[in-house]
C-alpha cells in the first residue's frame, strides 16, 4: 500500500506537516459578495483587467480589447469590441492594459498565434466607447507590459529592456532605451519615476530619463506592481507571495506567502489591495509594512478550477477576469463570517487494490467558529469525523479512509460547512495504481519528432530538467 499526494499542500502559518496532504483554512472576512458574471462565452482567456466608471476593459485571447457596461453589476454584457492593425484575424487578442485619465495604452506580446506584438493608444473619454488613437507594430523586439504616464509610453521588452516613446501628436516617438536591467516583463510608474519589474526577481527604480535611481532585489519573478504612494510599492511575485517595497531606499519592508500565485494587483481604498491568485481572490491591507490579510474568495463555483488573470476596482466594485468570464463582486467594509478556501483542493492516493488511510486537516486561523455540518464521501470511502466544529486558531485532523476498490478512479468528496457564499467545497480523489502523481518516477515514452528528424526518448534526458508543452488549436 502506498498514499502519495498530488496536490501536496503547505497549512497556512504552521510550515509543513508530512502527515498532511489536504487542508481547507478559515479566514477572517468573508467581504467579496459575488454579483454576477458576464454573459460571454467560455472560450475566453483573460490576460488582463482593468475599469473607469461602470466600463469594464478585459484583455482576451480571442476577442482581444473587450469593453463590458458594468451598471447593472450582475447582468454585465459587451458594449464594444476592438482589434488592433497588427491582431490575429481568427483569434485577436491583447495582453495588458493600462489607464491614466482619459487614455489607455493596450499592449500584446507575441506568441504562436499573435506573431506580431504591438502597442496602441485609446481615447477612453467617452468610457464605454474608446476610440483608437495610434498604434506602433514591432517586428524585432518582444514587448510585455506597457504604462502610460502624461505624454509618455514606457515599454517592458523583455531582453531589450525598458523602451520610452512620447505620443505628442498622435505619434510613437522613440523617447529613449534602457538595457542591461535583466528579462523586463512588468512596468509601473511611482510618482514621475518609472520602475521595470524583471523575471530574475529584481525591481529597478529609474528617474523620467531613465537614469538607474536604485535596485531591489526580491525572490520569484515580478508578475505585478502597484503604486501605494509615499514612495511605497506593492510587489506580486508569483509563488514568493505579495512584498512591500520602498522606492526612494530600496528596502524591502515586508513580504507575506499568499499561498497560491501572486499574479495581478488593483487599487482599493483605504489602504487595501486586491490581489489575484490563481484560484482566488484576495484582499491586503497595506498601511503597515507587511500585508495583513482581510479577506479570501474562491466565488466562481460555476466554474471548474477558475484560474484568475486579471482583477481591477471601481466604485464599490471589484472585477476578476477568469480564464472562461468575467465577474463582479461588491466588497462590503466590516463583514465577517467563516470562510473556506480554497473551494476546491486535489487529494491523490494510489492504492493498489489495498485499503488506504489519507491523512487531511482543516485549519481555523480565523476569528470565529467553523461549523462543518457534514462531510459527504463518496462510495468506497468514509471519514472520521465527518462533522464538527474548529474554534478559531485551532485544526480539525481527518482520516478519509479508502476501502481498496479501484472500481472509479476519480470521485469527489464534498466538506459543508456554515460559509455564507461558498458552503461547500468539493475534494477530488483520484485512485488507481495506474496513475501518476507528484513525486512519482515518469512513465517513458518515445515519439516521433514532427520538426526534426528522428525520435525523442524521454529516458534519455534522465537527471536532466524536461518541459513539456501543450498548445492546442480550434
Amino acid at each position: 500500500m502506498r498514499c502519495v499526494p498530488l496536490l501536496f499542500l503547505v497549512a497556512c502559518g504552521s510550515g509543513s506537516d508530512t502527515d498532511t496532504i489536504g487542508h481547507i483554512v478559515l479566514v477572517e472576512g468573508d467581504a467579496l459578495n459575488h454579483l454576477g458574471r458576464s454573459n460571454t462565452s467560455t472560450f475566453w482567456e483573460t490576460t488582463d483587467v482593468d475599469a473607469r466608471d461602470d466600463a469594464v476593459y478585459t484583455c482576451t485571447g480571442v476577442q482581444s480589447l473587450v469593453v463590458h457596461d458594468a451598471s447593472e453589476p450582475s447582468g454585465m454584457g459587451i458594449a464594444k469590441t476592438i482589434t488592433f492593425p497588427d491582431s490575429d484575424v481568427f483569434f485577436p487578442r491583447c495582453t495588458h492594459i493600462d489607464i491614466d485619465g482619459a487614455r489607455m495604452v493596450v499592449s500584446s506580446h507575441a506568441d504562436e498565434i499573435q506573431t506580431g506584438p504591438f502597442i496602441s493608444l485609446l481615447d477612453i473619454s467617452e468610457p464605454l466607447s474608446p476610440t483608437k488613437i495610434v498604434s506602433k507594430g514591432f517586428e524585432n523586439t518582444l514587448i510585455e507590459e506597457v504604462v502610460v504616464v502624461g505624454e509618455r509610453v514606457y515599454v517592458a521588452a523583455t531582453t531589450d529592456g525598458l523602451l520610452a516613446y512620447d505620443v505628442g501628436a498622435n505619434k510613437f516617438e522613440t523617447a529613449g532605451s534602457r538595457e542591461g536591467l535583466g528579462t523586463v516583463t512588468r512596468v509601473e510608474s511611482v510618482g514621475e519615476r518609472v520602475v521595470a519589474g524583471t523575471t530574475g526577481g529584481q525591481v529597478h527604480v529609474l528617474d523620467a530619463g531613465l537614469d538607474l535611481e536604485v535596485t531591489i532585489n526580491l525572490g520569484g519573478a515580478v508578475q505585478a506592481m502597484l503604486d501605494l504612494g509615499g514612495g511605497r510599492m506593492a510587489v506580486a511575485l508569483g509563488g514568493q507571495g505579495l512584498a512591500i517595497v520602498d522606492v526612494d531606499s530600496g528596502v524591502v519592508l515586508g513580504q507575506t506567502d499568499t499561498r497560491g500565485q501572486a499574479l495581478r494587483l488593483a487599487r482599493m481604498p483605504s489602504g487595501r489591495v486586491l490581489l489575484a491568485n490563481w484560484t482566488d481572490m484576495r484582499v491586503y491591507d497595506v498601511n503597515g509594512d507587511v500585508p495583513e490579510l482581510l479577506a479570501v474568495d474562491a466565488v466562481f463555483q460555476s466554474e471548474d478550477k477558475p484560474r484568475t488573470f486579471g482583477v481591477a476596482f471601481s466604485g464599490e466594485n471589484a472585477y476578476a477576469g477568469t480564464w472562461t468570464g468575467l465577474h463582479a463582486l461588491r466588497w462590503t467594509d466590516g463583514e465577517t463570517s467563516p470562510e473556506m478556501t480554497p473551494s476546491t483542493l486535489e487529494v491523490g492516493v494510489a492504492a493498489d487494490g489495498l485499503p488506504a488511510d489519507v491523512p487531511f486537516r482543516i485549519d481555523n486561523e480565523g476569528p470565529l467558529d467553523l461549523v462543518v455540518s457534514k462531510v459527504k464521501m463518496p462510495e468506497g470511502w468514509s471519514a472520521e469525523p465527518d462533522a464538527f466544529t474548529v474554534p478559531p486558531g485551532k485544526a480539525q485532523q481527518m482520516v478519509l479512509h479508502h476501502g481498496g476498490s479501484e472500481s472509479v478512479r476519480l470521485q469527489e468528496m464534498t466538506i459543508q460547512s456554515d460559509d455564507v457564499d461558498e458552503p461547500r467545497a468539493d475534494i477530488a480523489l483520484r485512485v488507481g495504481s495506474d496513475s501518476v502523481f507528484i513525486g512519482d518516477e515518469a512513465i517513458d515514452f518515445t515519439y516521433d519528432s514532427l520538426n526534426m528528424p528522428g525520435t525523442w526518448t524521454l529516458s534519455d534526458y534522465r537527471g536532466q530538467v524536461v518541459l513539456l508543452s501543450y498548445f492546442a488549436t480550434f
